[in-house]
């Protein structure tokens, strides 16, 4: 892994509980130093074998046009540790493409990434696909990024985060007001 951290911050819990929280920035996300990561998670993060074909669809979102960053989706990496085991895994993808890795600005491509979760073959991703469509519909902005959280629990979270909307709150309330029933709740990200 091959100079892949470009941060890495650490937050202890209060009260005495032995918690911590990790949160991890990866740079050069070649698919070499994503499948060290990725064997490394394996070895470490009980909850990532259970989760990583998942993780993997979505690591493998196109960011970069070179062949060698197929896996450069996954740009960060968050854990809770409770008593010297990790408890919860957090992983963040990047939703907006970039020509090459030398390239300072990237474009927004919120097709390629809607179909991406839209068709995961992930059901929650896939479920979130018509809400994300509507309310990029109804209040502008682009999808900047995709989220998943899971814990040892068997609890798991699924996030869609956007950039430059316009009328959110509005939007969000309209298109949750059509797509829940009676005594249904949902959760989208901004």
């Amino acid at each position: 892994m091959a100079d892949l951290i470009n941060f890495l911050t650490l937050a202890e819990d209060t009260g005495g509980c032995r918690r911590y929280r990790y949160d991890i920035g990866l740079k050069n996300r070649t698919d070499e130093n994503m499948e060290a990561l990725f064997v490394w998670l394996r070895e470490h993060v009980g909850v990532f074998s259970q989760r990583e074909a998942e993780i993997r669809k979505l690591a493998a979102m196109r960011v970069y046009d070179e062949q060698e960053f197929r896996l450069a989706a996954m740009h960060f990496l968050g854990f809770v540790s409770q008593d010297d085991r990790v408890t919860a895994l957090k992983c963040h993808y990047l939703c907006w493409g970039q020509k090459n890795t030398a390239a300072r600005r990237g474009h927004f491509d919120d097709g390629y990434y809607l179909s991406c979760l839209e068709h995961s073959g992930i059901p929650p991703m896939e479920r979130l696909g018509p809400l994300v469509r509507d309310v990029l519909g109804r209040c502008g902005g682009h999808i900047f990024m995709a989220g998943t959280d899971y814990w040892l629990t068997g609890e798991r979270k699924y996030k869609v985060y956007f950039i430059d909307p316009i009328f959110l709150y509005q939007s969000l309330a309209e298109a949750f007001g059509r797509e829940q029933g009676p005594g249904c709740s949902g959760s989208l990200t901004s």
